[in-house]
């Protein structure tokens, strides 16, 4: 009987060979039962609005439902039959048997946002780094990274020249530790550990604005080795590398809040004296074209030398308006400038390598034209453009709950967070009193120091939402303040 069931199988689901009949049958039973879960209004008909309460009631973000919605609707009509309904989720509810209802429909809403946003989920992007990283040879890997890294002229006084292999060898050595420490998917441990690692160079004379050059030089290194990097793939390591080993490591190395606290003026006064000079883009390309070393990665952008000129000037401007948004304490609004920038930069394949270059090639033009640009300005600058522009661009596509903190922020007018003001926070997620108590306790835990700064919960909730991005921002809060023990409304067996 068995063996006539999988002959039906493969004579109606020939993709599915693998499944027997009765395994459908199952399936088809559970996509049925949660048809008429969805479809409240009509029996007959899912509507968007049936659909949507439900999924909002399991804590899946409106951007997530929007997006599984429309891969229902195959025919844009806005109502979806039951056939359709079967056809769409058929594939993922027989992948994963007995998974929750909950569970299929954040799986299959993730799924379908990742291909209108055509960005991977943070999973995704971890499997990419790591399928990769295994395909290379540590030791090979370290030697050509030195190579990269010390091609730059600051670099090569660092390192003994007698020390090359040792040194090239610690390269490779640490990016496999951070990469390693990421496996286990506790990042929480990871920004501990690189935190330390930060702390630890303080003491080896390492200048933040190195740290620029060294992701610059392991996305180089990691084109070499793998015969080109595409899009895709540059986009996730930048993400990895930038959010969780280098604002970690920058925390440890750096004494960040009061650096940050000086910032904005300093910058916004150093790029207004930059503008004024007639020959500052000239000199930048200049020295862009300069720390290529002949790769065309960057050069290929643009069609020619003036279509470099005016994008580099509008850069240049954006970056000013940021700044001055900054300053007013409009922190949603300045970010929200960057991230408009962000899906034009990608679709024009103005790669995170671009960026880096940008980054360093105009503190190279700071000094050329002879600005004051002393070692803390240079620091001050790398901080910016680490904290107020890369990560604000490769995290746009993570960034809804981080948005909404940027909002919050932004009407405290205050840099410091009291239990006043994260209580207002708590308000807006629909957190009770008792677990917005509990928030707090925790969340002096995790910052570890007497006053906390509203950049602080941004990049908490930041990164919250970003490990969770099919969460909606209240089931993020919530989930934070509860404090859910493992496995409760957990999906992540899914990813």
């Amino acid at each position: 009987a068995l063996l006539a069931k999988a002959a039906v199988s493969v004579i109606i689901w020939k993709q599915d060979f693998m499944y027997l009949r009765c395994h459908y049958d199952i399936c088809l039973d559970q996509l049925e039962a949660c048809f008429v879960k969805l479809a409240v209004t009509d029996p007959s008909i899912l509507i968007f609005d049936d659909f949507s309460t439900v999924l909002q009631s399991w804590g899946i973000s409106e951007d997530h439902i929007y997006a599984g919605f429309n891969r229902l609707d195959v025919d844009q009509s806005g109502r979806v039959s039951l056939a359709q309904f079967k056809v769409s989720l058929r594939d993922i509810f027989s992948r994963y048997p007995g998974a929750s209802d909950h569970a299929l429909f954040t799986r299959f809403c993730q799924s379908a946002f990742e291909d209108s946003m055509s960005y991977a989920s943070l999973s995704s992007m971890l499997a990419t780094v790591f399928g990769q990283w295994r395909k290379i040879r540590i030791d090979q890997f370290g030697k050509l990274l030195y190579r990269n890294f010390t091609r730059h002229r600051e670099i090569l006084t660092i390192f003994k020249k007698d020390r090359m292999r040792t040194q090239a060898l610690l390269f490779g050595a640490f990016i496999h530790a951070a990469l390693d420490s990421l496996r286990e998917k506790n990042f929480t441990k990871t920004s501990l550990e690189m935190t330390s690692v930060g702390l630890r160079h303080r003491h080896y004379g390492i200048k933040p604005q190195y740290l620029c050059l060294f992701q610059l030089s392991i996305l180089n290194t990691l084109d070499d080795q793998l015969n080109g990097l595409s899009l895709h793939s540059e986009i996730a390591w930048s993400v990895v590398w930038t959010n969780f080993v280098t604002t970690s490591f920058l925390r440890g190395l750096l004494h960040f809040d009061e650096i940050r606290s000086e910032m904005v003026p300093t910058i916004l006064e150093l790029l207004q004296e930059a503008r004024k000079h007639e020959n500052c883009v000239r000199i930048l390309i200049k020295n862009m074209k300069m720390m290529c070393g002949g790769r065309d990665t960057i050069q290929a952008v643009f069609r020619d030398e003036e279509h470099e000129h005016r994008h580099l000037g509008v850069l240049l401007g954006y970056l000013e308006q940021v700044l001055r948004k900054l300053l007013e304490n409009k922190i949603a609004s300045a970010r929200q400038t960057i991230r408009l920038a962000a899906k034009v930069h990608w679709d024009r394949k103005i790669l995170p390598r671009y960026m880096l270059t940008f980054q360093h090639a105009m503190a190279l033009t700071f000094k050329e034209m002879g600005l004051a640009f002393p070692q803390e300005t240079e620091t001050t600058w790398m901080v910016f453009m680490h904290c107020e522009v890369l990560e604000i661009l490769l995290l746009e596509p993570f960034a809804k709950t981080q948005r909404k903190v940027e909002e919050w922020a932004s009407s405290l007018g205050t840099d410091e967070v009291d239990f006043k003001a994260w209580k207002s926070l708590m308000q807006l997620a629909q957190v009770d009193d008792k677990f917005a108590e509990t928030g707090w306790e925790r969340l002096h835990c995790h910052c570890s120091k007497p006053v906390v700064q509203i950049h602080d919960v941004i990049k908490l909730f930041g990164d919250k939402g970003m490990q969770h991005s099919t969460w909606s921002f209240e089931r993020v809060i919530q989930d934070y303040c509860q404090l859910l023990p493992p496995g409760k409304g957990d999906t992540s067996f899914l990813d």
